[in-house]
């Protein structure tokens, strides 16, 4: 009995290290996941407890949180993945494709478009231009909400 109750300590310290350690690292989609494992291995206890009030945290800070859903080349503006369904996908954005101004802010780096889309909220809709084939193409993007994370 003194194992098991050993081995629950380690399992919770550890899911609660890793939760914490996810977020810290900006990836809260995966952090949730970690409360989310936490919460049901701990349900009825002051730990699941914790872990479902972290849920629930985590959840609203993922619904409040601009999302594209694609990935760019290296640190260039060049798109070089598309999630699938995603805000971008739903837009026509494809890989190859440059990013040069999201709404009405110029960017030359991702971190530049990674603030102007800051300022947004998931359910705005925004003109991104993109250069494809050496030209110019606009295109509206409606912002989503990063996809959850069940996998834990």
């Amino acid at each position: 009995r003194l194992m098991e109750e050993q081995a629950g300590a380690d399992e919770r310290r550890t899911l609660t290290a890793r939760a914490r350690a996810l977020e810290g690292f900006g990836r809260p989609g995966e952090a949730l996941g970690a409360w989310q494992a936490l919460a049901r291995s701990q349900a009825g206890t002051p730990a699941g407890r914790e872990a479902a009030g972290e849920v629930k945290r985590l959840a609203g800070v993922l619904a409040r949180t601009p999302y594209l859903g694609l990935s760019f080349a290296g640190e260039s503006l060049t798109v070089g993945a598309v999630v699938a369904r995603g805000p971008a996908a739903r837009a026509g954005l494809r890989p190859g494709d440059e990013v040069v101004q999201l709404g009405a802010v110029r960017v030359h780096a991702p971190a530049d478009l990674r603030r102007a889309l800051g300022a947004h909220k998931p359910g705005d809709k925004l003109a991104v231009v993109v250069r494809r084939d050496g030209k110019p193409l606009t295109l509206e993007v409606a912002v989503g909400a990063p996809p959850r994370s069940d996998k834990e």
